[in-house]
């Protein structure tokens, strides 16, 4: 069996046309330093939010981000106001912020390629009812 699978690995290496990427970063300074590198202002994507909240700010909203700010915000084929999402950047901070205050629990995945936050979970205080919140980033795309 491993005969047949070192020169399938590596036509397989050889093969590749896309950039291979490695496991997801596991910090906040590695993941902020692969999105600056990649250097998105302008791009789309489908941001949740998850908490004790009306519908209308769970979403999932189709967020258009344009010089890095937001510029348009879809949900339910109606137009909301821009400051009902958060930007990559902005989830970044609000990460930072869940560490420096010291969190009771932060959970997050990064982007491999691109370390955005793909889905985070903040809860600030195990001791407090509802006031935890989550966020996922699903169809990040390049405009």
């Amino acid at each position: 069996m491993r005969a047949f699978l070192l020169p399938l690995l590596l036509l397989t290496a050889c093969s590749q046309t896309a950039p291979v990427t490695g496991p997801a970063p596991e910090t906040l300074d590695d993941a902020r330093a692969l999105w600056a590198a990649a250097d998105l202002d302008d791009y789309r994507m489908t941001l949740t939010r998850s908490c004790f909240c009306p519908e209308d700010y769970r979403g999932p909203f189709e967020v258009a981000v344009d010089d890095g700010e937001v510029t348009a915000v879809g949900f339910q084929g109606r137009e909301l106001p821009a400051d009902r999402v958060l930007t990559v950047d902005a989830l970044f901070d609000l990460l930072a912020e869940a560490y420096a205050s010291g969190a009771a629990r932060v959970e997050v995945t990064y982007d491999a390629t691109l370390g955005y936050p793909t889905s985070l979970y903040i809860d600030q205080d195990e001791q407090m009812a509802d006031e935890e919140v989550g966020y996922t980033v699903e169809g990040l795309s390049a405009e």
